[in-house]
Parts: C-alpha cells; sequence; structure tokens
C-alpha cells in the first residue's frame, strides 16, 4: 500500500529509473526529480515539503567543454523516516532505520544504520527506531 500527498511534484527523465518498495508514505508539496536513479526501500514515510533529486537539472562544464556534473543515484534504505524541509541530493545513500531531522540537506552517504541524522549525514543519535 502507498500514499502519495497532495502537490506531489513527480518528474521522471526519459530512461530513468524510480524505485518504491512497499508500504511508502510521501505527505503533501513533496518533489521528486529523476534523471537517473532514485531507489525507495520499504516501509519508508516521509513528512510534507521534501525535495529529492539525483542531478542538479542542468548540466555544468569545465572549460574544455567536459560536464562536470554527472547524475547519481540517491538510494533509501528499509524504514527510513524523513521530517519535513529536507533535501535530498544525488549521491545520498540513507541506510535502513534512518530518521532524517526537519530541514536537512543530505548529499552523501551515511554508513550508520538506526540513527538520527541532520545535514550531510551527521549522525546525532544511534540505536533508535520509529513506529507508524
Amino acid at each position: 500500500m502507498h500514499f502519495f500527498g497532495a502537490g506531489l511534484n513527480l518528474t521522471i527523465k526519459e530512461g530513468a529509473i524510480l524505485e518504491i518498495g512497499n508500504n511508502f508514505a510521501v505527505s503533501v508539496d513533496a518533489r521528486i526529480n529523476v534523471a537517473k536513479r532514485i531507489s525507495i526501500g520499504n516501509d519508508n514515510m516521509w513528512s510534507y515539503g521534501n525535495t529529492i533529486m539525483d542531478n542538479d537539472s542542468h548540466p555544468i562544464y569545465d572549460s574544455s567543454g567536459n560536464q562536470i556534473n554527472h547524475h547519481r543515484d540517491v538510494v533509501f534504505g528499509n524504514k527510513v523516516w524523513m521530517a519535513c524541509h529536507c533535501i535530498i541530493l544525488k549521491g545520498a545513500d540513507i541506510p535502513d532505520g534512518s530518521i532524517i531531522a526537519a530541514g536537512s540537506i543530505i548529499s552523501k552517504t551515511s554508513a550508520i544504520n538506526n540513527a538520527i541524522m541532520t545535514s550531510n549525514g551527521r549522525v546525532i543519535k544511534e540505536d533508535v527506531m520509529w513506529k507508524r
């Protein structure tokens, strides 16, 4: 069973992949922008006003004309709860059991399961769990 709140803005570019596990819920006014791959594990629950992007929405080039900002996967493990107004950027890998604090901006991989995370995957509390 899935729940998608009002105002969901979902953009999936041609050839991109959005994988959603079982029992997913996202509240109102979320934005999900997929240009490569976003994978969401089972039993994820997201609050309102979140943005998830695996891309920068536009290319950036160096002085030689080579693109320097390639798309990178975003992965959410199982049982992730994301509070409101978070921004999850390309390259983020959120481990199982994570709780993402309100207003966090995450673009890195965190290796600690069952933890409360804040901006750039900084763990502020370990050995936590949440229930619906």
